[in-house]
């Protein structure tokens, strides 16, 4: 048997011994599933503010059936993506377009989407809603 003169690979040795960070690295890709999430989400807002904005600036050209078509297609990317609160406004946003004095109502369902796109909280949806309310009647 033939004894090596290399020394033990132990703390003391510095051979075979990581001299970089991958440690570090490796604990970041646990974090991964989080930030690629956040990443979406941000995406998804992003998305859906263009959308609306859009709304803002057309809606007085727009016709009773295209603010209702548009504010259903908000609805459904923000149920698509778990954002209860956007949902639910523009629900109530698009019934409340086909109904008389839907320019009024439009214009302040547009008011609190700003709110309600920022909303991260259940609870923030029944205080949306009940603003746009006092606003209406």
């Amino acid at each position: 048997m033939r004894r090596s003169n290399a020394p033990p690979n132990d703390a003391r040795s510095h051979f075979c011994q990581a001299k970089h960070g991958f440690e570090r690295s490796l604990t970041n890709l646990g974090e991964l599933p989080i930030v690629m999430a956040t990443d979406s989400i941000k995406l998804v807002r992003g998305q859906l503010g263009e959308r609306i904005a859009n709304i803002q600036r057309t809606a007085a050209r727009l016709s009773p059936l295209d603010v209702y078509q548009r504010m259903d297609e908000i609805r459904e990317m923000a149920a698509a993506n778990g954002m209860a609160v956007l949902e639910r406004l523009a629900q109530c946003s698009a019934q409340l377009a086909l109904l008389p004095g839907h320019r009024v109502a439009t214009a302040s369902c547009l008011e609190h989407f700003g709110e309600a796109l920022d909303s991260e909280s259940p609870a923030d949806c029944q205080t949306i809603l009940a603003a746009l309310a006092v606003r209406l009647h």
